[in-house]
């Protein structure tokens, strides 16, 4: 299996979706999104911009090209008051590496004390190098 493969058989059961539910959604046959999952078919630009969709992730992502599988489209979410998320990072990228670490730590206990999870599995603090 490669590697676009594997992610797409991965975001599709991720999703509850059977590959005849995948091939009703893009318009494509079910036959066509195994050969895609299996490796033994590549998806052409429209079926990789349609599974994209289906999926919320980037293209780049499918292809492997970012570990990241978080969809841009969450930079246009309001976070809070109108203010989207891609705002809110945009104010973090200056600051210093303490100042990442400290919004990062309150980030944490907050997601810790709301949800009972602190972000890292692991408990320790995250530093920023």
């Amino acid at each position: 299996m490669s590697d676009v493969g594997d992610r797409l058989s991965e975001l599709r059961k991720n999703r509850g979706l059977k590959q005849s539910d995948v091939s009703e959604l893009i318009n494509v046959s079910a036959s066509s999104i195994s050969s895609y999952e299996r490796g033994k078919r590549d998806p052409n630009f429209d079926v990789l911009t349609d599974l994209s969709e289906v999926y919320d992730v980037t293209i780049d992502y499918i292809l492997g090209k970012t570990s990241s599988d978080i969809s841009p489209r969450i930079l246009e979410d309001r976070f809070i008051d109108g203010v989207t998320f891609g705002e809110i990072i945009k104010c973090l990228r200056p600051l210093s590496e303490e100042d990442k670490n400290a919004v990062y730590n309150v980030i944490d206990a907050i997601s810790a004390r709301s949800s009972g999870n602190e972000i890292l599995k692991s408990g320790k603090k995250f530093r920023f190098k």
